[in-house]
């Protein structure tokens, strides 16, 4: 880790002005992979879902993440400091699952990395599962409050779950760069990130990387770690009303793109698109291969 990473704002690029062309869409560098369901897996879909099943469902989803989680943070906050409760209670709720995690290639950098983690989004669980698995705090828009409030209540205390209002970036780039610099210089070395924006209803393959937050990395010199994964949709999956335990879930560790190895912007979008892409079509088959096992 040089000195310049260990202290993330190292500079302000001169970048253009805020805009269509700024946040504009790149296309994905390569079509992304069908990764069919597993026989484990539910296969209605939410409309096909009985209202007995909903109603079972969103209670377990009550109990796991309001109560549970709820009491958890508090116990931790007063064992362990704020800044352990976070990872604490996000390593209980996954054991609880009995998540088999799975993870490829070196994470020896990730334990010294500050900056930004991008990694896939295809549920809820995908918050609680980067929290353990990365130590990452959570940046979500704020209705993601209401599926877990008391993050967000003692996000003072944690200093690891920050929110925004969906929409409220237009206009206010630099601002919001401003932000995320501070809170990666301050409380929370690292910050998990979507980069496809919102989670795939569809479950499967990848939608096309959102340019924001790239932008965001490009002109504030904040490196990215690329760990793309597969395998949240089919523990909980909010769509279908669906929850299994004993689920694999599967993270490749692609490794750092630093911006200041790149002239341009778009050279720095394609560059994670590329490994971002690589990573998870990775992650899909050894998820397959452990199903069958």
């Amino acid at each position: 880790m040089t000195e310049e990473q260990t202290q993330v704002v190292g500079r302000q690029r001169d970048a253009p002005e805020a805009g269509a062309e700024r946040m504009g869409a790149i296309e994905p560098s390569s079509p992304m992979p069908e990764s069919p369901s597993p026989s484990t897996s539910a296969s209605a879909s939410e409309s096909e879902v009985s209202f007995v099943g909903k109603c079972v469902f969103w209670a377990l989803m009550w109990w796991t993440w309001i109560i549970k989680t709820s009491a958890l943070l508090v116990y931790y906050i007063v064992r362990y400091g704020g800044e352990q409760a976070f990872l604490r209670t996000s390593s209980s709720i996954m054991q609880g699952f009995h998540v088999n995690v799975k993870e490829i290639g070196d994470r020896t950098p990730l334990d010294t990395f500050k900056g930004v983690v991008f990694t896939t989004h295809k549920s809820w669980f995908d918050f609680t599962l980067g929290g353990a698995i990365f130590d990452a705090g959570m940046l979500s828009r704020w209705q993601v409050a209401f599926v877990v409030p008391f993050s967000a209540l003692t996000r003072n205390i944690t200093k690891r779950a920050f929110f925004f209002k969906r929409g409220s970036t237009k206009g206010r780039f630099e601002e919001f760069q401003a932000r995320i610099l501070s809170i990666l210089n301050g409380p929370c070395p690292r910050l998990l990130v979507f980069p496809e924006g919102t989670r795939n209803r569809n479950g499967d393959g990848l939608m096309r990387l959102r340019t924001g937050m790239i932008r965001i990395c490009f002109d504030a010199g904040i490196p990215v770690y690329i760990a793309p994964s597969d395998g949240a949709q089919y523990i909980v999956n909010e769509f279908k009303c669906h929850i299994e335990k004993d689920q694999p879930f599967v993270v490749v560790h692609k490794g750092i793109i630093s911006p200041s190895d790149y002239e341009t912007w778009e050279a720095f979008y394609a560059a994670i698109d590329t490994l971002f892409t690589e990573g998870y079509e990775e992650s899909v088959r050894e998820r397959l291969a452990m199903l069958k096992e």
